[in-house]
């Protein structure tokens, strides 16, 4: 059975085909943002010519699976039912979820916490999805809406996030919080510099880090987890970003013994995780409803 993952993101649309777990294809188009159905269009035509059965789809935003609605203020959209947009267009069964729900499932399946009990996952792109794991099982709350780690506050009256509140994680702490920093340059050349020692670039993610270990440590203190696992663009900085993480959130918690520290991770199946947990998901979400 031939199953297609889609990973829809605020830039770029990533597909992959999966035969018995085997990824045979891969392919991506930028985001039409704002156009559900240009969306549509586009997945259409990255999966022509494979003979697929089914789709997973993990998209940016909220998916609330009662009323069949996504809102994702990254991608201009609010309650699109994408599910039955798929549906009517390709005539085949369709299974969506949360993007980051969806990097999780690759990430527990074979991953950076593969086997954990309590791990929480955080994806560093255009804004920051989450998702997290209880006692082994993927925990969504009554809507399937928990886990908005990107839109928790972190600065009473900051600046506007797209979703309209003020002061939000995501704002500060995401790839484009980063590049806001850096007056706009691309994150690879920001990371690439601090890397190098760059005195400039390296106050500026130094900044970044804290901004980010104030979000981790409000997490750390509610759900005590085994292990975070960073994903996104921002955690192509690799161990640079993990050992910074460490270190920030062993100055904030004082003693470097504190029982509550956990490991921070660097996601290891990179661009693949959103396109591996999506195809993951028709089971998971069949189990989980």
């Amino acid at each position: 059975m031939r199953i297609a993952g889609i990973d829809i993101g605020g830039t770029s649309i990533k597909a992959g085909i999966f035969e018995d777990d085997q990824l045979l294809h891969k392919a991506s188009a930028k985001t039409p943002f704002a156009n559900p159905d240009g969306v549509v269009s586009a997945i259409a035509r990255m999966i022509d010519g494979w003979d697929v059965q089914s789709i997973g789809v993990g998209t940016a935003g909220s998916v609330e699976f009662l009323h069949d609605t996504v809102c994702a203020s990254n991608l201009g959209w609010t309650n699109v039912k994408l599910k039955s947009l798929l549906e009517q267009h390709l005539g085949i069964p369709v299974f969506v979820d949360n993007d980051a729900q969806a990097a999780l499932l690759a990430e527990w399946k074979n991953g950076a916490c593969k086997g954990a009990q309590c791990a929480l996952y955080l994806t560093l792109g255009t804004g920051i999805g989450g998702a997290m794991l209880i006692n082994g099982k993927p925990f969504r709350g009554r809507n399937n809406l928990g886990a908005e780690f990107g839109h928790t506050i972190v600065r009473m009256n900051g600046p506007k996030c797209g979703c309209g509140r003020r002061g939000c994680f995501e704002y500060y702490a995401s790839a484009t919080g980063l590049r806001r920093l850096a007056d706009g340059r691309p994150v690879r050349d920001i990371i690439d510099a601090a890397i190098a020692g760059d005195p400039c670039m390296s106050r500026v993610f130094n900044q970044y880090v804290r901004d980010l270990c104030i979000g981790l440590n409000n997490l750390i203190m509610i759900f005590d987890p085994e292990i975070i696992v960073l994903g996104g663009g921002v955690s192509g900085a690799g161990s640079f970003l993990a050992d910074k993480c460490q270190k920030e959130l062993r100055r904030i918690f004082s003693r470097t013994t504190d029982p509550l520290l956990c490991e921070i991770r660097i996601a290891t199946q990179k661009n693949d995780a959103g396109i591996i947990g999506a195809a993951m998901l028709a089971p998971e979400i069949k189990q989980n409803r």
